[in-house]
């Protein structure tokens, strides 16, 4: 089963995966992916801090880490709130 990921970057230019429909606490975190410090919590206000879609070029080593681990990614760009309602509906029970 394919993950679904949005690669974002700061403005520094560190690119994060995040995903969006995977639940990561019971805050309503997401989880996300770093090349260092791996996995951990995203807030779903993401945007403040991860401004800028990344590019593919720009998110080419992250997904190859990925799926490196074993995730079947599917990109896309931006965040469907009824799908996270959902996911985080279904955490809860």
């Amino acid at each position: 089963m394919k993950v679904e990921v949005i690669f974002r970057k700061d403005r520094q230019g560190e690119v994060i995966a995040i995903f969006p429909y995977i639940i990561w606490d019971y805050s309503g975190n997401l989880m996300s992916y770093l090349h260092v410090g791996q996995h951990g919590a995203c807030g779903v206000n993401f945007t403040w801090v991860f401004p800028y879609l990344a590019t593919s070029d720009e998110y080419g080593e992250l997904l190859k880490e990925l799926t490196g681990i074993g995730y079947e990614v599917k990109v896309i760009k931006r965040m469907n709130m009824n799908k996270y309602r959902r996911a985080l509906y279904d955490r809860g029970r």
